[in-house]
């Protein structure tokens, strides 16, 4: 929790003030099962500015129209650590 507090904390979030989200806080809700386990629900809000073009062919449909992203800047992980019930982490991709 404490390391996406941390993110939260530091993240760009110009896009949530100018929409007018200045006061909208993330929602924590955990529920401890046992000892060993908790399930952590995190709501957080977000805002992405996306710019779309009409495109017969695109992939959105939008107000009766199809549109296409203009630009899309995607990301993709080659690798990762998914960490469950210990300190182990799991490898995905290339860290195998």
């Amino acid at each position: 929790m404490s390391l996406l507090a941390a993110w939260l904390d530091e993240a760009d979030r110009e896009l949530l003030d100018e929409v007018g989200l200045t006061e909208a806080e993330p929602d924590w809700d955990v529920s401890v099962e046992d000892e060993e386990t908790a399930t952590i629900v995190l709501t957080v809000p977000m805002a992405e500015e996306l710019v779309i073009r009409e495109d017969e062919n695109g992939a959105i449909p939008w107000q009766g129209k199809r549109w296409s992203l203009v630009n899309p800047e995607v990301w993709i992980a080659i690798t990762a650590n998914i960490y469950g019930v210990d300190e182990t982490g799991a490898p995905v991709g290339g860290n195998e």
